[in-house]
């Protein structure tokens, strides 16, 4: 009788513990159900970066039912075929990070989710966002993706060399008349020292030359046009500042130059176009410029005045099952502790509020104001036409020759008749 109770007692607690474990695993079971994973596609994403760790984490903190994988990809040019070989083999894909010719290749390929729909239903304000650049991310005439990174292109300058010559800085007024004034009192050709620095890329340089000309590389319906009158001004005036006033050095990066680059690092260039992003490395004592510096909004031109301005950005995937998470995510990184960190780590954030209160802390307030303004009111490049990315590549080798000193107006007409054929080859696809 006592050997029977024994046996009964050991069996109701078996029972218990195989009931108690039970509903364990029910809760794990649960909580698994409710885990999601959003998968990123980034080529600006490294394992070892401590900006992009830092992020997971904080992540972490506010959506712990969701875990970030993040994935690298070499460069912007293998993103479609990435993402590609991901949907084909069924793997989970989310988000990606673009910039415009990942927009345009992906919008193109028809993968990624339209923004509007989110943006009115959650009510988002995307005017507090530097938005300066959205067709970087547009597709179709619709917003596809929104600014994680934005960067402006204006004229940085050697403050030590203006001293030197006894010559005023510039000032965010200024003309094309007292640009190569200034230009030409800083030259000193005995010591190889420029007044500028011209950059052969034709959108985030040459463009705000042509629009302040008046000119421009496509029409309002999308035909090139960089072949009239005041486009074919703007390139005179860039290829004068090289053969005419002889201010600028011929870009050694162009085809058939045979010129050596001057640099902005050498201290023998009082000027130089360049983008924010090459303010990373100047802070503190071990800058990477060994002058001091300033940054001023490009000259008035005749039709005004054009600092261009590009991003980085993130779009969601039309197949990813998460699109709420991921849209939620987007909403996250455009403000508040994802911000302050950008800022951390030496980038500009995309929110204008959080962007002012910590980025670039460490220049004069005045520099500081020129590049909050450029970002707020430069132009995006004419992205919104699908034909633009390969326009651009395909001209590099025709602008090339402006920079040699060949006919400005006979080279433009052959390139618009270039871009005439990409669009109507783009067209045909």
């Amino acid at each position: 009788m006592k050997m029977k109770k024994v046996v009964l007692m050991f069996l109701v607690i078996c029972l218990v513990f195989v009931s108690l474990y039970a509903q364990g695993t029910t809760e794990t079971s649960s909580d698994k159900e409710t885990q999601k994973e959003l998968v990123f596609l980034s080529w600006r994403y490294k394992p070892d970066d401590a900006f992009w760790q830092s992020m997971v984490e904080a992540y972490k903190v506010v959506e712990p039912n969701t875990k970030l994988t993040l994935i690298n990809v070499s460069d912007n040019n293998s993103m479609e075929q990435k993402a590609a070989a991901m949907i084909a083999g069924n793997l989970p894909l989310d988000m990606v990070w673009t910039d415009s010719s990942v927009t345009q290749t992906m919008g193109k390929a028809d993968l990624l989710e339209p923004l509007e729909g989110y943006i009115k239903r959650d009510g988002f304000d995307t005017s507090r966002l530097f938005m300066a650049s959205k067709y970087d991310h547009m597709w179709d005439g619709k917003l596809v993706g929104l600014p994680a990174i934005p960067m402006g292109y204006l004229i940085f300058y050697n403050k030590d060399l203006f001293d030197a010559a006894g010559v005023p800085y510039p000032t965010n007024d200024w003309t094309m008349d007292d640009f190569l004034k200034t230009a030409q009192a800083l030259t000193k050709p005995e010591i190889k020292q420029f007044g500028y620095g011209t950059r052969p890329w034709i959108g985030t340089h040459d463009l705000s030359y042509i629009y302040a000309f008046g000119g421009n590389w496509f029409d309002k319906n999308g035909k090139p046009v960089m072949d009239q009158e005041n486009a074919i001004k703007a390139y005179q005036f860039i290829q004068d500042l090289i053969f005419k006033y002889k201010v600028a050095p011929a870009p050694s990066g162009v085809a058939g130059s045979g010129a050596q680059a001057v640099s902005f690092d050498s201290g023998k260039l009082a000027m130089n176009w360049t983008g924010t992003w090459d303010i990373k490395g100047t802070e503190g004592p071990n800058s990477k410029w060994s002058f001091r510096w300033g940054i001023v909004l490009p000259p008035k031109g005749a039709y005004g005045q054009y600092p261009i301005i590009i991003s980085n950005g993130w779009s969601i995937l039309k197949n990813s099952k998460n699109k709420d998470v991921a849209w939620n995510f987007l909403k996250w990184w455009s403000s508040g502790e994802i911000q302050q960190l950008l800022a951390q780590y030496g980038e500009i954030p995309t929110n204008i509020e959080e962007a002012r209160k910590y980025a670039i802390t460490f220049l004069d307030e005045t520099d500081r104001n020129t590049v909050f303004k450029a970002l707020q009111e430069g132009v995006s490049r004419p992205t919104n036409w699908p034909y633009y990315a390969r326009s651009e590549r395909e001209s590099n080798a025709y602008r090339d020759r402006i920079y040699i000193g060949e006919d400005v107006g006979k080279v433009l007409a052959e390139m618009k008749k270039n871009v005439d054929s990409i669009i109507v080859d783009e067209q045909g696809k």
